[in-house]
């Protein structure tokens, strides 16, 4: 560990500096400590330029032991999301679920990026890139990112080794980690997820403010979430009398109930006083605290 600390030293010391006052709390305590959050995202395929940007994927795998690599971005967090903490550990993170009780989607912000390594050759290179659950231990679950050559460096022993993309020869491109050569593939930038907003209008409907209809029970839950509404259960009708889409009801006599109303007739209905729509404002970026070029 001495040789990392001795090669690394001014890159820990900037990240030291950088990290001040940038702790945030998530419901779960999913964002303690972070340094960044959002998409890894690199340009090349080893030694070669990508046709177009490679992002950090789970795979839509949550398993333990299943294998992380990379796929084209998309820019809208889920499989793509992750992020880098003071504890040194790149960890899964689903932004919805810092509004859920869904414990299996709580679980996943807990996994980390695990560079495991075979039973009889600890320090065999290169390695393949997994996901366990996250054990606060370093070993095979400690990284850092270093702004000045933006490599991802994994620490064992007193080996100092790159997370980089490969072809595979059957085709595809695989992720590992593998002695630092500066290549492409070996270079990563933080980016800012997307994320959908909301909006809960007092008059009119949501045309008429620049949004859009929800009309997913998913979708309704989720803007009632993000809006923090008190109660998300939600309950489907198909009423004349009531706006179209997704909607919030509060008066003096019920403290407020989530409502999704599928008659197609009321679409252009204005909703009353007691029943305000939430309607969905499109993607926004979620995270200008920095630029990319500066991770």
């Amino acid at each position: 560990m001495m040789i990392v600390l001795s090669v690394a030293a001014p890159a820990l010391v900037a990240l030291a500096v950088a990290v001040g006052g940038v702790h945030a709390a998530g419901r779960y305590g999913a964002e303690n400590n972070v340094i960044s959050k959002g998409s890894l995202q690199t340009s090349g395929i080893g030694k070669e330029a990508a046709a177009h940007p490679l992002c950090l994927d789970n795979m839509g795998k949550t398993s333990d032991g299943s294998s992380v690599g990379v796929y084209d971005c998309h820019g809208e967090g889920g499989n793509q999301a992750f992020l880098y903490t003071t504890d040194d550990q790149i960890r899964l993170w689903l932004p919805e679920a810092e509004e859920t009780a869904n414990h299996e989607q709580v679980k996943n912000v807990h996994r980390c990026l695990d560079a495991a390594s075979p039973p009889d050759d600890p320090t065999a290179i290169p390695r393949h890139v997994k996901q366990y659950p996250c054990h606060g231990k370093g070993g095979n679950q400690e990284w850092f990112h270093r702004w000045d050559d933006h490599t991802i460096r994994h620490i064992m022993e007193e080996s100092l080794q790159c997370l980089e993309t490969i072809a595979l020869e059957g085709g595809g491109i695989g992720l590992q980690v593998n002695l630092c050569d500066g290549s492409l593939g070996q270079k990563w930038t933080w980016h800012a997820p997307r994320v959908r907003n909301y909006k809960r209008v007092d008059e009119g409907v949501c045309n008429d403010h620049g949004a859009s209809l929800i009309l997913t029970e998913f979708g309704c839950e989720k803007a009632a979430a993000a809006l923090r509404l008190d109660d998300t259960g939600i309950e489907v009708n198909n009423l004349r009398s009531h706006p179209y889409g997704c909607y919030y009801t509060e008066s003096q006599k019920e403290h407020g109930r989530l409502h999704l109303n599928l008659n197609e007739e009321n679409i252009d209905k204005n909703a009353p006083r007691t029943m305000t729509p939430l309607c969905d404002l499109g993607l926004a970026s979620k995270m200008k605290r920095r630029n990319d070029d500066e991770l």
